[in-house]
């Protein structure tokens, strides 16, 4: 029984990983939408999904301990792209991507 849970739990969180990797890729059905410009809309809805995703980096090293490196690999390329906001204004959400930079 404890390891049917186990290996549910384990794959729970590769799908969720796998999931947050296709977000950083912007590889989701909601980051596809074709327009001719960027909207305030567009650009408000790509800064709470991003939000979303950044919140759930320290959940997975949380609950995955010592793990977590085997999903952060995975999504160190991904979510590296992001890092030129650190030569930019910070939004918020890079202040929970990245704790090692100081935000105001």
């Amino acid at each position: 029984m404890l390891k049917s849970m186990l290996l549910c739990f384990v794959s729970d969180i590769l799908r969720l990983a796998e999931a947050t990797l296709i977000l950083l890729r912007q590889e989701s059905s909601c980051q596809q939408v074709e327009s001719d410009g960027e909207d305030d809309g567009d650009i408000d809805h790509d800064e709470v999904l991003m939000d979303a995703v950044s919140d759930l980096l320290p959940a997975f090293a949380k609950v995955m301990g010592s793990y977590f490196d085997l999903i952060f690999a995975k999504l160190f390329d991904p979510l590296m792209k992001f890092a030129v906001w650190l030569l930019s204004p910070l939004p918020m959400h890079t202040c929970s991507i990245f704790p090692f930079v100081k935000c105001d």
